[in-house]
């Protein structure tokens, strides 16, 4: 019976994570938290990503910048009915926070949203979008294959848009549309969640 419980949770588990969506292309994966997780590609021209986070507020997803400094974002919230996306640019760090969408700034609305979810009893979000690699938007940052690039999550108290975020998260990780190296797949993380389950197993 331990022995059934223990299977059932880990396949639990190990389900939930495979079930996130299949980006187009090599997927690689960074760990930007303890909990938030980013998965992109890049393929056909286009950036794809993936973001897992847990966060009963709205959702800011950037790409490029130097920490808050020119950060092109993609700010996810819920409306009480769905979840909506504007493409915004953090470019005024030093002073009041001024986070216009693009749009407003005279520029062009760039981020697609590929089906993001967010359950409001647990907030989970599950968010997937993607965008050109270059919008020849001026407040957008330009995505190369083969650079690094700084990526960020920041996570709001609230859907509502205006309240400073509460925490974020920063890291430059490398844009390749190759397999990185230094990433774990969806297929690695399974192989290697299915060889500790037969580990514990074979303890019981």
């Amino acid at each position: 019976m331990k022995r059934i419980f223990l299977l059932a949770t880990i396949l639990t588990v190990i389900l939930a994570d495979v079930a996130l969506p299949t980006l187009q292309g090599n997927a690689n994966t960074f760990m930007l938290n303890g909990d938030v997780k980013l998965i992109y590609s890049i393929y056909n021209n286009m950036i794809n990503v993936v973001v897992t986070v847990t966060n009963k507020g709205g959702i800011g997803v950037g790409l490029g910048g130097m920490v808050m400094a020119n950060v092109d974002v993609a700010h996810f919230w819920y409306d009480g009915s769905k979840v909506q996306l504007a493409d915004r640019n953090y470019i005024n760090p030093t002073g009041p926070a001024i986070v216009l969408t693009d749009v407003e700034r005279g520029g062009t609305s760039d981020f697609v949203d590929n089906g993001t979810t967010y359950d409001t009893a647990t907030g989970n979000w599950v968010i997937n979008f993607s965008r050109k690699l270059n919008t020849n938007d001026k407040y957008d940052n330009p995505v190369v294959d083969g650079t690094n690039m700084q990526v960020s999550v920041a996570e709001f108290p609230s859907h509502t848009w205006g309240a400073q975020h509460t925490v974020a998260f920063y890291q430059t990780i490398p844009m390749t549309s190759k397999v990185y190296t230094g990433s774990m797949s969806n297929c690695a993380q399974l192989g290697f969640m299915m060889f500790v389950l037969i580990g514990l197993l074979s303890l019981i």
